[in-house]
């Protein structure tokens, strides 16, 4: 499928589409990749399972999880002060 043609079908531009196909998926929320994957008719599947005891649970930094997310997490946002 060329970008124009998955540009139709997903009913974004071809600058959404390149961001897609090199793995930049940030600018998306979970909701619209998961539309994306419905619309060219992909099953989709989220498996959650215990994690390994050998896998090191890790907290990240703020500046860590803006560049992940793209965003501040409304958690992590601080109340208005009176």
């Amino acid at each position: 499928m060329s970008t124009r043609e998955i540009s139709a079908l997903l009913k974004i531009d071809q600058a959404e589409v390149s961001k897609l196909m090199n793995g930049k998926y940030h600018p998306f929320s979970e909701g619209r990749l998961f539309g994306f994957l419905n619309k060219l008719d992909r099953k989709v599947i989220v498996q959650i399972s215990p994690r390994k005891k050998a896998t090191a649970r890790r907290k990240l930094s703020l500046h860590e999880m803006i560049s992940l997310h793209g965003n501040i997490p409304n958690s992590m946002k601080e109340a208005p002060k009176s």
